[in-house]
């Protein structure tokens, strides 16, 4: 078995080299005005333990740097991906991944990924010799960088200094333990919300550090998948370009210490294989566009994202969306794909579905009261039937 640092390396390789197969409409462009886009990459890896040669097979990757306004969602339906971010899209994919396996399968052809039980209807499992790593080409953004944003902020109002009392950066003044993006940037262990600048229309959705910490404990099994794995799915490992002491520190501080109770602890990897299309030059712009490649046995499906819908599908926000818009990682796709595996759903709506899963949401409610004690903000219900 290769060493963690010689896995770390081969995991951002096989990760960027299938970016790098993208298409150009995926990636980060000039623009006409001369000035270079940027973009973050991740991708979730599967690592055999029983082979020794080419034994990491990815199950999707993604990039992404954005995420809607909470009043988009009053139109999506299930239809428009909420947070564009690329660690949390490329979970998404992997969920999606094994949505498409599941209902692919046959005893026939045995599935390399997962396997069944004997129950009727069947439960799933991830197969005992895979485990399970997330690539990432930036630290998540959130509580986990915070110590980081000289290196990635050079405006002035990225640093605004607040007091703690200052109600300006707080999403609800009554909710202390919810920040609004980088305000009050010297404040730990707190929940923050996407995206970091103050002055833009705001998501309510929370950080990747956030979202990552709540996957640590509830898995990274959606509840669609929840319902149909037996047991959960938990990360390995995080891969993260040129770890020191200092950001390792960061990242174990973010999420070994803010949920003390938790019993699947990432482990971090360095790797040194640059991500070509990061944020290079202080004058790039972050890329509008985000993308998904998904790896389901022998075929791949690849989407180019503009504004949480297929690119060409946009219509302003004071229009309906138009048919066929949605990416197969939307709600309405996972919806889609879950009622063909178990059609007895069809005439239930996702939020009904997900309001029966009483043990998920007891955990998950319980994270959300150790993260925030003083209560919880959520986005706006998005609904699919």
């Amino acid at each position: 078995m290769p060493t963690k640092d010689e896995l770390a390396e081969r995991i951002s390789t096989k990760v960027i080299g299938e970016y790098s197969k993208l298409k150009a409409v995926c990636r980060p462009v000039t623009r006409p005005t001369g000035i270079g886009e940027w973009t973050i990459l991740a991708g979730v890896a599967a690592i055999n333990r029983d082979a020794s040669a080419d034994n990491i097979k990815v199950l999707s990757i993604a990039t992404g740097v954005k995420a809607l306004p909470d009043s988009e969602l009053q139109r999506s339906r299930g239809k428009l991906l909420h947070d564009c971010h690329a660690e949390i899209l490329a979970l998404r994919g992997a969920n999606t991944v094994f949505l498409n396996h599941i209902k692919d399968w046959d005893l026939k052809n045995v599935d390399d990924l997962i396997e069944s039980n004997n129950e009727i209807p069947p439960k799933f499992k991830l197969k005992e010799k895979w485990e399970l790593a997330l690539y990432i080409s930036k630290l998540p953004c959130g509580d986990a960088s915070m110590d980081f944003l000289n290196d990635n902020c050079k405006s002035d109002d990225d640093f605004l200094e607040i007091d703690d009392d200052d109600i300006f950066q707080y999403v609800n003044p009554n909710v202390k333990t919810i920040l609004r993006g980088r305000l009050n940037f010297g404040k730990k262990s707190v929940v923050r919300t996407k995206p970091g600048r103050y002055d833009s229309n705001i998501t309510l959705s929370k950080s990747c550090s956030d979202k990552l910490l709540m996957r640590q404990s509830s898995s990274i099994l959606n509840s669609l998948n929840s319902a149909l794995f037996a047991q959960p799915v938990f990360l390995r490992y995080i891969v993260i370009p040129n770890l020191d002491k200092k950001t390792r520190h960061a990242l174990e501080q973010s999420f070994h210490s803010r949920l003390p109770f938790c019993s699947h602890q990432f482990e971090f990897l360095n790797c040194h294989t640059p991500f070509y299309d990061d944020k290079n030059d202080e004058n790039s712009v972050p890329s509008l566009m985000c993308s998904t490649k998904l790896f389901i046995n022998d075929s791949t499906i690849e989407e180019a994202i503009l504004n949480g819908m297929k690119n060409g599908f946009y219509t302003k926000s004071s229009k309906p969306l138009r048919k066929n818009c949605e990416s197969h990682l939307s709600r309405f796709a996972q919806w889609e794909l879950f009622t063909q595996i178990r059609p007895e759903y069809k005439d239930t709506s996702y939020l009904q579905f997900k309001a029966q899963q009483t043990e998920r949401n007891q955990l998950i409610i319980s994270i959300k009261a150790a993260l925030s004690p003083d209560g919880w903000i959520p986005t706006k219900t998005d609904d699919v039937k």
